[in-house]
């Protein structure tokens, strides 16, 4: 991109002992809950099964469909391309293949942590890639993200790799910019197809730092224009091929999943307004601005679905581990940042951050605990390098030197107790958890029955050892079909006329249906006694 910059150091530190002990034990500790199978409990997310499911129809020459039904492009293809041959070399095994598909998001997360070092390491700073190491790799946060099963490892990974390229390109000779943009434009097609919305996010990132960095830097407004349109026609070369298929097969260029969540304010993860009193208003503000911290807070915490109170002050305690360091130290940072190119890794990384705070919280207000692992690859680098510079600060006074430690120690390891106290851990757990009512079910339809439910991952899965059942999702988020029948305003007729029976209330086809339709439905699916089970 322009002349090598006089101040980085360009000669990268190799990887002292101490940053191989931290990666160890993070990855071990990762890999405990991964092959104990206590991730099969709660930890993966039941959208993990939807892409296991539909890994392993395609594996199977099933082609892309989750129940066999209909054909879907509920995914990102890029992380289902990766499961395929997991499930293709795993054959008919159950367990094996998730536990391995989990092993992927462990590799992901090292190499995501290795490049937090790395890029906090280019400046010299090598406490302070030590310190970031150890954010990313045994904070609880980080850690359970990653292993829910989702894209959010690989996706983080390639963001990561994105900042860093552009870090390292900053350094080579000018004549090398073309292949500079080319690589940054592969980088981020490579992200957009592990997840649809880095094309909005990365892209968006990648164009207004370099447009800042080609001002102040290299002074061409032409040579910016340039590279940004390499870069961009590169991105759109590469993912072009997934949203024809998606427009020739599907009529619609993005993914179903997508368009439910615009469609549907019933979706989980969505955040809905209420201005209505106190209560509604903080929340409809605090949680679209907070919500890479707030959704993560709940779930590990176990009040996903329950009142806030312990995330509460969890959400607090991480805020001010952040926030207080870094106002405290922030003309010491300025300084140590300026002329660096650390500089440029903090306003990419607060950049994203911000774009993706506006687009999942403030533009579609729909929020998983998954989307923020980008988010906090990003805070570690800022923890890293703000939290050994708050020491030295106050250092002089070691009783608030000593309690600062001690508070972030007890942070973490609260949310590892909450975790472990208040989480099922069951091996197989869906597969327990469901037993009896699948079995009900084969037993009074032993040769075949559709099943439905709206959040159909975990139990398609158990399902999987039901010969007669075949399991659709009613949610629409991997079901093609159901879709087109919900915006023709025909949902209820798909209802009656493909699922003969529901493992969840049908009072949950709200989120598509309205009150008297909800009522017609209800007289026709009836509970069975002693079972989560309604039918025709």
């Amino acid at each position: 991109m322009t002349e090598k910059h006089p101040i980085i150091n360009t000669k990268l530190p190799s990887a002292p002992l101490t940053f191989v002990v931290i990666a160890a034990l993070g990855t071990l500790l990762r890999l405990l809950f991964v092959w104990s199978g206590w991730c099969e409990g709660t930890l993966i997310a039941d959208d993990a099964y939807y892409y296991f499911k539909i890994a392993k129809n395609i594996a199977a020459g099933a082609g892309s469909t989750f129940d066999g039904l209909s054909q879907t492009n509920g995914y990102h293809p890029l992380w289902t391309a990766l499961l395929v041959p997991v499930f293709k070399l795993a054959g008919d095994s159950l367990w094996l293949p998730v536990r391995i598909s989990l092993t992927l998001c462990v590799l992901f997360d090292v190499l995501s942590g290795f490049l937090i070092y790395r890029l906090i390491g280019r400046a010299g700073l090598k406490i302070e890639a030590l310190v970031a190491s150890l954010f990313w790799f045994l904070i609880p946060f980080p850690l359970f993200l990653g292993l829910r099963g989702m894209e959010a490892s690989l996706s983080t990974t390639i963001i990561l790799l994105v900042t860093y390229t552009m870090i390292v390109s900053a350094t080579e000779n000018g004549r090398r910019w073309i292949k500079g943009a080319i690589i940054i434009g592969v980088l981020i097609g490579i992200a957009g197809l592990a997840r649809t919305d880095n094309l909005i996010s990365v892209g968006l990132t990648v164009a207004l730092v370099s447009i800042w960095f080609f001002h102040r830097e290299v002074r061409s407004v032409v040579r910016g224009f340039a590279w940004l349109t390499t870069s961009a026609l590169t991105a759109v070369v590469l993912v072009i091929p997934w949203f024809l298929w998606n427009y020739i097969e599907f009529g619609n260029m993005i993914q179903v999943s997508g368009q439910v969540k615009f469609y549907s304010k019933g979706i989980y993860g969505a955040m809905l307004v209420d201005w209505g009193n106190i209560t509604g208003i903080i929340k409809s503000l605090s949680y679209p601005l907070l919500a890479p911290i707030i959704f993560p807070s709940r779930f590990l915490s176990g009040e996903e679905f329950r009142q806030p109170a312990i995330s509460f002050l969890i959400v607090l305690g991480f805020l001010s581990s952040i926030v207080v360091p870094l106002f405290v130290v922030r003309k010491e940072l300025k300084s140590k940042l300026r002329g660096t190119l650390l500089e440029y890794t903090f306003l990419f990384g607060f950049t994203y951050m911000i774009i993706h705070t506006v687009i999942f919280g403030f533009v579609w207000r729909s929020y998983a605990t998954w989307y923020a692992m980008p988010y906090f690859g990003f805070l570690a680098i800022i923890f890293g390098v703000t939290f050994p510079t708050f020491l030295k600060r106050i250092s002089s006074r070691k009783i608030i030197k000593s309690a600062a430690i001690v508070s972030v120690l007890l942070l973490h390891f609260s949310v590892y107790f909450l975790f472990i106290t208040r989480m099922p851990h069951t091996p197989r757990r869906p597969a327990i958890g469901w037993q009896k009512n699948l079995t009900a079910i084969s037993k009074q339809y032993p040769d075949k029955v559709v099943v439905g439910a709206f959040n159909a991952g975990a139990v398609a899965w158990a399902a999987q050892d039901y010969p007669s059942i075949t399991l659709t999702n009613l949610d629409c988020l991997v079901n093609n079909n159901a879709f087109e029948f919900v915006k023709r305003g025909k949902y209820l007729d798909y209802l009656l006329s493909t699922v003969d029976v529901l493992i969840e209330d049908p009072k949950n086809a709200s989120m598509f249906l309205n009150s008297s339709e909800v009522d017609s439905l209800c007289q026709v699916f009836q509970k069975w006694d002693g079972f989560r089970i309604w039918s025709q």
